[in-house]
């Protein structure tokens, strides 16, 4: 295949289309995350340390699944990349709807993470090869956020009077049609089809390391908060279905944050959005713990989700625009599983008896993540591709 063929085909719109769904694919387990956590509570009897434990599985399974994919570019076509990560995720699902043992849940919820972190992370890498990469970023997370919409307004309800299976049912139909309907419009190109982007300098490679440690202090306070906003809510006094209505609704606000990036881009600098997309995470995490009905929590849920879609668009595009190589960006999506990982672990550990631990380890990482950010904007200006 020849590479004016070869671009022709990756950038048909079907062709994005349909590697921003296979990328959604591989986090949506992490998207119906709060619905999976009222079904293990309330069905399956897990405890609040099991919980974590099993969420800090799933997400930490999607970095494994995202190194992989470091080896896999190099060995396999991206069709096939794609068909066998999408045909991991569909076999694990389908093993989740008969699982109920604590441990073996925890072991398939990790191999389920594997196979979702290959397909995002190959679909940001593909992603990241087209013409329009920017756009298309913009319309991989606004299909995320979507998919967390429509899945946290719809399951709990459908939890509670079909039990938890009814979660995994709805993936493996998921998984299905874009196997058989969709993977075949992905290009079939070899390693020896993908022009080299470049080279990074060490500087750059300082540079690029410094904001994947920040995108892994960023996962690891969105990990553990979302793992357990859920739990806050029930904790409140809300009922499963007012919980997952008001997070559904409260993640309208992570779809204006992805928006009100990609229409600022870089237009007032990067310093003001990242600056503005974590304060409202501070104000959020204020509101909740001063205390609240389901209004508040809806509200103060979309504010955090307002800064979540808002902050990691900037830290993408920050990162790209010093990468020349291609492989850090792939390991953003592993970075961003092991922080997603990690942060459920750490509360596990000091969630006893109150929810005090998730709002300050939360707002220490998110500190973490906003200072080196903002080093990263002001020290590495000189080695931008646009400023």
């Amino acid at each position: 295949m020849n590479d004016n063929t070869a671009n022709e085909q990756l950038n048909k719109n079907i062709t994005v289309f349909t590697l921003i769904v296979t990328g959604a694919m591989g986090v949506m387990a992490f998207q119906v995350l709060p619905s999976l956590v009222i079904g293990m509570i309330t069905e399956l009897e897990f405890n609040q340390q099991q919980v974590g434990r099993v969420a800090s599985a799933q997400l930490g399974g999607i970095a494994i699944g995202s190194f992989l994919n470091l080896w896999l570019i190099k060995i396999m076509s991206w069709r096939r990349i794609a068909y066998f990560g999408l045909t991991c995720l569909l076999i694990t699902d389908i093993v989740s709807m008969f699982v109920t043992d604590y441990s073996a849940f925890v072991l398939i919820r990790l191999l389920s993470g594997s196979a979702g972190g290959i397909c995002v992370s190959f679909g940001a890498y593909a992603l990241g090869s087209t013409l329009k990469a920017d756009r298309n970023f913009g319309l991989f997370l606004s299909v995320q956020v979507i998919s967390a919409i429509v899945a946290n307004m719809f399951l709990p309800g459908i939890v509670q009077a079909n039990g938890v299976i009814s979660i995994f049912i709805a993936l493996v139909i998921l998984e299905l049609l874009i196997l058989f309907l969709l993977i075949h419009n992905i290009p079939n190109l070899d390693v020896q089809d993908q022009q080299a982007r470049g080279v990074n300098s060490r500087k750059v490679w300082v540079y690029c390391i410094l904001q994947l440690v920040a995108v892994l202090f960023f996962f690891t306070a969105l990990g553990g908060f979302w793992s357990n906003i859920a739990s806050i809510g029930l904790d409140a006094g809300l009922s499963e279905q007012q919980t997952g209505r008001a997070i559904s609704l409260g993640l309208f606000g992570g779809l204006a944050g992805a928006f009100v990036a990609a229409h600022l881009n870089i237009r007032l600098g990067r310093l003001f959005p990242v600056l503005l997309a974590l304060g409202s995470q501070f104000v959020a995490l204020a509101i909740l713990y001063s205390g609240f009905q389901f209004t508040v929590f809806m509200l103060a849920a979309g504010l955090f989700m307002f800064g979540w879609y808002m902050f990691f668009p900037y830290q993408l595009g920050l990162l790209a625009a010093m990468d020349r190589d291609g492989r850090p960006m792939i390991l953003a999506n592993a970075v961003a599983g092991i922080g997603s990982g990690i942060g459920p672990l750490i509360l596990s550990f000091y969630l006893v008896d109150d929810f005090l631990p998730a709002y300050t380890i939360t707002a220490m990482f998110l500190a973490l993540a906003l200072v080196l950010t903002v080093l990263i904007i002001l020290i590495s200006k000189a080695e931008l591709k646009s400023a």
